[in-house]
């Protein structure tokens, strides 16, 4: 199933050339608007900023083996777990390390939305669920303990486009219990527009 997807979506090779991935998105909420701005490297970097009528509501970096969060302009060191979920993460095309993973399975077949899905199964907090059809990635479920609370947090991908022969979701939304949001994506650069100093 994984393999179909990177089959789906341009192909191991083409896959394992991407060093960077940058990708600009917005939404809005309330009649404001969110931007979403994520940067990738292979080299497990990971920079991800939400901004809100032009300040940053929260931003993660991790660089490497360190990394820190900033929510409200409160900055913080991650810790051991977050900086293992947030390598796991940074990855460009996760799938990539899925195929190489030994923890997936497949947990069978259900709906999203009006097309048929397997549900695989990535770790004990993730599940992705892949379009039997086609074979791109249609859902993903993160569960988080919040506060002694498990949230699950729900990631849909929808309209795939061509970017430098490979298929990325431009339009993501995501579920946050009551509070949905739908991320258009306006820019995705491939080996461009990642400079170091992003990871700073």
């Amino acid at each position: 199933i994984i393999e179909k997807y990177v089959a789906a979506v341009g192909g191991k090779d083409k896959l394992e050339s991407v060093k960077t991935f940058a990708m600009m998105a917005e939404a809005e909420m309330q009649g404001m608007k969110l931007n979403l701005n994520i940067k990738k490297t292979s080299n497990y970097q990971l920079m991800q900023d939400v901004q809100m009528m032009g300040n940053s509501v929260s931003k993660q970096v991790l660089n490497g083996d360190s990394g820190y969060m900033v929510v409200q302009g409160q900055r913080k060191d991650l810790g051991e777990e977050e900086i293992v979920t947030f390598k796991g993460e940074s990855t460009p095309i996760s799938e990539l390390q899925y195929l190489k993973a030994k923890s997936l399975s497949l947990e069978g077949m259900e709906m999203v939305g009006d097309k048929n899905a397997y549900k695989v199964t990535i770790n004990e907090k993730k599940s992705a669920f892949y379009d039997v059809e086609t074979g791109l990635k249609l859902q993903e479920i993160t569960t988080n303990e919040m506060q002694g609370q498990q949230i699950s947090s729900i990631t849909n991908f929808e309209d795939y486009k061509e970017v430098s022969g490979i298929m990325f979701p431009f339009k993501i939304i995501q579920t946050v219990g009551p509070q949905s949001f739908e991320f258009i994506v306006s820019e995705i650069k491939i080996n461009d527009g990642v400079s170091p100093s992003d990871f700073e």
